[in-house]
């Protein structure tokens, strides 16, 4: 592929890219706006994993390998 299709092509990718951000309207949310959920096993104390919780509104997390959702729900 010559120089210019690659210039081209990488244009093209970048200005989808960022339409991409733009078009959702929503900036990076800081970590700090997270909550941590982490679901423990009694017995064991170590995190429980694939454990699926369910909001008011059927938005549905599943636990990581540790047991720990990072919730965030801006409304």
């Amino acid at each position: 592929m010559p120089d210019s299709w690659r210039t081209i092509v990488a244009g093209f990718l970048t200005g989808l890219l960022l339409l991409s951000f733009v078009s959702t309207g929503a900036a990076p949310s800081d970590p700090g706006d997270y909550f941590k959920i982490t679901v423990v096993d009694e017995e064991t104390g170590r995190g429980v994993p694939l454990v699926e919780l369910k909001t008011t509104n059927n938005v549905r997390y599943y636990t990581d390998s540790n047991g720990i959702i990072a919730f965030f729900e801006p409304g």
